[in-house]
């Protein structure tokens, strides 16, 4: 890697002209588009082994401001080469003023699935060795986070993402961090990332407050609050329930100065006003949705729906496109819903583009969505024409016009607080979240988006389930107890922290409450006291991990959960593998996604309902051909054997038209003559392809969970996404 050292000798021995102070553009930063340029092609040559050919690769290359700096400005370049299904994409960030790299990755499209030769301690060794090479100094003052962030993503499954946090007098400062990722295939690097703070004004760690009373008065700001969650079925996408849970809130008091007892205060957080509407508002807006008409609509009323709905938002000369009606959606923001989605544009356009979306309720008439693609309505000069107040005012008008049956279930109350940044307000965003027994149920909630110039409309989104059924209020768990148990799983950490607005470098040495779970969205059961994760699921603590490292197929098994085609915790490996659980994997392995379901075919099997649990799953086992959709019963828990699996293979690799030619077979196997004459096809593809082993096929021995992950495994490659 002594190339790579070169590329940063070469970055800092540039000369640079001196620039005066100014707008954002070229003439204002030291480092020219050219010589971004330049420097970029050469990390990518020495980062990725690549050279940068214009004639080959499609070149992206913009200024922008650095989120790292407000100050400070970062070249981005990007470069794309398309090939054949799929392709490569480089991209690069250079500080515009130093040359100095900030980061660079190597992104593939490929609509192929790859898996990882590689473990990740193995990928762990290769990042370290990267580290060490190219920043030695800052090695040995960084410290590699906890396993929880190495691990494969679900849809970045090749690669292994390390992040190496600076310790400071031995004290973490998680503001400065180097990322590397590798990838898992062949071990080379695909991303690098620095984010490091320089000169800076530390503070010593004597005479700091024991971590007993810091803790204390930590604790001490923690309220717990009550919220509805929706139970979500991974499978279907689908809320199946509703839980009553507590989640802490922190009043902004996260960070406690280990020296002064004083908690730092978050300039991000100062709320410059708050605003609601009263009670009696509320009624007076209710009972104008007691003369509303609500019913299944046509094309031709969708059309005037959102006619009208243009003209209230002033869209005076805008003409209609297409109007498309889509049945049982299963999208995020629609899902289970028919909808009319109607494009439209301006009339003046001279191309034919689409200027906008409106989406309606084809069973009630209600407006689900409204936005547009573009700026036309870019505010002008340096202050908004409309204060956040008065855009408020126009939020809750546009609740009252198109929305009044939902008002009693809405928390009007909203705040605006402070831009860091010297950035005019360019729309006001207002998210009204759905309460029932004065609970917030924040998954369903309409959110508007007002223009700061004109005051119009930007966007309409309502995302709401009818007919859901909330629990008691009340609950079993105190809030108190609630408190205790959410205390359990908090570590006290002594960290240096830096003020986001803060532009000098001063460093605070301060005391923070670390969740040790590292889940997102934990909360806190009220009626059992468990720890929920984010879809409701009841989380184990201090449980062993899903998939041994020491068992002969670790990684394997490892790749599969990652990828969601198996769950662990949820099978015992040596058991018997049924039908439905076969097909689940498979299917998963294929690229099954729930808000794809919409567009598959019914069902035809005799025994499987609309309502059955795996309704959707079975539809996408059609789809790709995994199985025949036949008017018989499907047995789900029936058994799978040898010859069954291989025909489920084949059909899922899309071979089966070869394996109907079996005259043109011989099988290898000792057993050949227990494989009827029509199914040797299957057996023979699944022996040339590697997926099964041994001299013999024991056609009718059924198969268990861990044959099944394997074979599936095998056949990943060759599966497109």
């Amino acid at each position: 890697m002594m190339g790579i050292v070169l590329v940063l000798v070469m970055i800092f021995s540039i000369s640079v002209p001196a620039f005066a102070n100014g707008a954002i553009g070229e003439n204002n930063v030291k480092i020219t588009k050219d010589k971004a340029t330049t420097i970029g092609k050469e990390i990518v040559k020495n980062y990725f082994a690549t050279e940068i050919y214009d004639e080959k690769f499609q070149t992206r290359i913009e200024l922008e401001k650095n989120w790292r700096n407000e100050d400070g400005k970062v070249w981005i370049i990007k470069w794309r080469k398309r090939k054949e299904n799929g392709g490569v994409q480089f991209n690069v960030e250079i500080d515009a003023n130093s040359g100095y790299l900030l980061s660079c990755t190597k992104d593939y499209y490929d609509e192929r699935m790859k898996v990882p030769s590689m473990s990740a301690k193995e990928a762990e060794k290769k990042a370290e060795e990267f580290l060490k090479e190219i920043q030695p100094e800052k090695f040995e003052n960084v410290k590699l986070k906890e396993d929880k962030n190495k691990s494969m993503s679900k849809y970045d499954i090749p690669n292994y993402r390390f992040e190496y946090i600076r310790e400071i007098n031995g004290v973490e400062f998680p503001s400065d961090c180097i990322n590397i990722g590798i990838d898992g295939r062949d071990g080379q690097l695909i991303e690098y990332g620095i984010n490091w703070h320089g000169n800076m004004d530390v503070p010593t760690i004597e005479n700091i407050i024991d971590k007993k009373e810091a803790r204390r008065l930590l604790e001490d700001k923690i309220i717990m609050e009550k919220l509805y969650i929706g139970i979500r079925n991974e499978e279907t996408g689908k809320n199946n329930a509703i839980k009553l849970v507590y989640r802490p809130d922190y009043n902004g008091k996260q960070e406690l100065n280990a020296k002064t007892k004083d908690f730092k205060e978050y300039k991000i957080d100062r709320k410059l006003e708050s605003k609601d509407i009263s009670f009696n508002r509320k009624e007076e807006i209710y009972k104008k949705s007691l003369n509303m008409e609500r019913g299944k609509i046509n094309k031709g009323k969708a059309e005037e729906i959102t006619r009208d709905l243009l003209k209230e938002l002033n869209e005076k000369d805008i003409e209609i496109g297409s109007i498309e009606y889509m049945e049982n959606v299963d999208r995020y923001r629609q899902r289970g819903k028919n909808y009319w989605q109607v494009e439209f544009r301006d009339k003046d356009m001279k191309t034919y583009e689409t200027e906008g979306e409106v989406t309606i309720n084809a069973d009630t008439g209600e407006v689900i969505e409204f936005y547009t693609y573009n700026d036309r309505r870019e505010s002008k000069g340096s202050k908004p024409s409309l204060n956040w107040s008065e855009a408020y005012d126009k939020a809750i008008d546009a609740l009252e016009k198109f929305y009044p049956d939902k008002i009693r279930n809405i928390d009007t109350k909203e705040t605006y607080y402070e831009r860091l940044d010297d950035e005019k307000e360019m729309n006001y965003h207002f998210n009204f979240s759905r309460k029932e027994n004065g609970i917030e149920f924040n998954i369903n909630s309409i959110d508007i988006s007002i223009n700061s110039n004109d005051g119009t409309i930007e966007s309409l989104n309502m995302r709401w389930t009818d007919n859901l059924k909330f629990p008691n209020p009340m609950g079993k768990i105190g809030e108190e107890k609630a408190k205790e148990l959410w205390l359990e799983n908090l570590e006290c950490k002594l960290i240096y922290s830096k003020d986001m607005d803060d532009k000098n470098n001063k460093l605070n040495l301060v005391y923070v409450l670390e969740n040790k779970i590292n889940k997102y969205g934990v909360s806190i059961d009220a009626n059992r006291g468990t720890l929920l994760d984010y879809y409701g699921e009841k989380i184990k603590i201090d449980k062993k991990p899903n998939v041994d490292e020491e068992h002969p197929h670790g990684q394997e098994l490892k790749v599969l959960e990652v990828k969601d085609i198996i769950h662990m915790d949820k099978i015992h490996l040596d058991k018997e593998i049924t039908l439905i659980d076969a097909v689940k994997m498979l299917t998963k392995a294929k690229g099954y996604r729930s808000y794809r379901v919409h567009r598959y075919e019914d069902l035809k099997f005799t025994n499987i309902s609309k309502e059955d649990q795996d309704y959707g799953i079975l539809k996408g086992a059609i789809y790709f051909k995994i199985l025949d959709n036949e008017a018989v019963e499907f047995n789900k828990e029936k058994k799978v054997n040898n010859m069954e699996m291989a025909k489920l293979m084949v059909k899922a690799l899309g071979y089966e038209k070869l394996a109907k030619a079996q005259e043109i077979y011989i099988l290898p196997f000792k057993d050949a003559n227990e494989i009827c004459e029509k199914d040797k096809g299957y057996a023979a593809l699944c022996k040339g392809l590697g997926l099964i082993e041994g001299e013999e096929f024991n056609p009718q021995k059924n198969i268990t969970y861990l044959d099944m992950a394997m074979i599936i495994y095998k056949s990943l490659e060759d599966f497109e996404e």
